[in-house]
């Protein structure tokens, strides 16, 4: 746990968040990693998406 709490925001590009969005937020075996991992800030880096949503993770500002 040591390297994602010392993270508090992850970059992602639209390739790897459209890999990840369908699988982290429901990964309910991945503990308390997986809660931390969704809890991060998120930026998506992308010219192709009008939104980046994280299932029902509310956006920030």
């Amino acid at each position: 746990m040591g390297f994602i709490d010392s993270v508090d925001t992850m970059i992602l590009g639209a390739n790897t968040y459209a890999q990840s969005r369908d699988y982290w937020p429901y990964a309910d075996e991945q503990g308390e990693y997986g809660e931390k991992l969704n809890n991060l800030t998120k930026v998506v880096v992308s010219s192709k998406l009008d939104d980046a949503p994280w299932a029902t993770f509310p956006p920030r500002p």
